[in-house]
C-alpha cells in the first residue's frame, strides 16, 4: 500500500464544509425555541415542541425516500452519455416534485385529525403550527434530491456551506423580530421563510454545479393547490368532524388511485 496526500487534501476539502453546515442545521432546528423560551409563555415552547415531534414524520418518509433515490441521481449524473442522463434527472425531477406535493397535502389534510387522535384537547393548538412547520420541511426536504445533490455531485460542497449559513442569518435576524411579537407563530413563520431563502439560495448556487432545471410549473401548481384545498377545509369544513372525515377519506382514495393508475401506465403499461 501507499499513502497519497493528495487524495487526503481532496478529502478533506470535500468534507470539512460539512461540519459548519451541520452546525448550522442545528441553529435553525433549535434557536426558534431558545427564543420562545425567552420571550413566550412555556405553554407556547410546549406547544411548538409537539408540533415540531410530529412533524418528523414527513422528514422520516422522505428521507427514505431520498436514500432510495440518491444512487440513481449519481450514476445518472456520472453516466458517460450526458444527454440522455440530464434528460432522464429532469424526468426524474417531476417525480420527485411530485412526490414531495402529494406527501405535504395528504399532512396538511389530517393535521387536523393527527392531533385529535394523538394528542388531548390542551395541545389543539397544535394544528396551525404543524402545518407551517410541515410547509417548511417541503422546502427542506427537495433540495436534497435536487440542487444539494448537484452540488454534491459538482464537489461544491463549500457553496452549499455558504447557502446554509446565509439561511441561518436569514432565521436568526426573523426569531428576533417575529417571535417577540407572534409568538410560537412568529417562529413557525421564521422557520418557513428560512427554508423559502435557502431552497432559493441554494438554486442560485446549483446554477454554477451540475445543473438540473426544476419543473417550477409543477411545484408552484401543486403547493398553491394544496394550500386551497386544506384552506377551504380548515375554514368551512373542519369543525363538521363526520363530513370532514368523509370528505378527506375520498380525497385520498382518488390522490391514491390516480397515483397508482399512474404508475402502472407509465412503468407496466398497463391502462385502466
Amino acid at each position: 500500500g501507499s499513502f497519497r496526500v493528495e487524495i487526503l487534501k481532496d478529502a478533506l476539502n470535500f468534507c470539512w464544509p460539512f461540519i459548519p453546515t451541520l452546525i448550522v442545521a442545528w441553529i435553525i432546528n433549535l434557536s426558534d425555541r431558545v427564543f420562545l423560551e425567552y420571550y413566550a409563555e412555556s405553554s407556547q415552547l410546549g406547544i411548538y415542541g409537539m408540533a415540531y415531534k410530529i412533524s418528523s414524520v414527513y422528514l422520516l418518509m422522505m428521507g427514505a425516500y431520498h436514500t432510495a433515490y440518491l444512487p440513481r441521481f449519481y450514476k445518472l449524473a456520472n453516466d458517460i452519455d450526458q444527454v440522455s442522463a440530464k434528460l432522464q434527472l429532469k424526468k426524474d425531477a417531476i417525480v420527485n416534485i411530485t412526490v414531495h406535493i402529494v406527501l405535504l397535502f395528504m399532512l396538511l389534510l389530517w393535521a387536523h385529525e393527527l392531533v385529535l387522535w394523538l394528542l388531548d384537547e390542551k395541545y389543539e393548538d397544535v394544528t396551525d403550527i404543524l402545518r407551517l412547520i410541515f410547509i417548511s420541511h417541503l422546502f427542506a426536504a427537495i433540495p436534497v434530491v435536487t440542487y444539494s445533490a448537484a452540488l454534491l455531485q459538482s464537489k461544491k460542497t463549500k457553496l452549499n456551506m455558504y447557502a446554509a449559513i446565509l439561511a441561518a442569518i436569514i432565521n436568526v435576524i426573523l426569531n428576533t423580530i417575529l417571535i417577540p411579537v407572534y409568538g410560537m407563530y412568529g417562529a413557525a413563520i421564521a422557520t418557513v421563510i428560512s427554508m423559502v431563502s435557502l431552497f432559493i439560495i441554494q438554486y442560485l448556487a446549483a446554477k454554477q454545479a451540475y445543473f438540473i432545471e426544476l419543473p417550477w410549473k409543477i411545484l408552484w401548481l401543486g403547493l398553491i393547490s394544496s394550500l386551497t384545498l386544506v384552506f377551504l377545509f380548515y375554514y368551512y369544513i373542519e369543525d363538521q368532524e363526520l363530513v370532514s372525515f368523509v370528505l378527506k377519506s375520498l380525497l385520498t382514495l382518488l390522490i391514491c388511485a390516480y397515483i397508482i393508475r399512474k404508475i402502472l401506465k407509465e412503468q407496466f403499461g398497463i391502462r385502466f
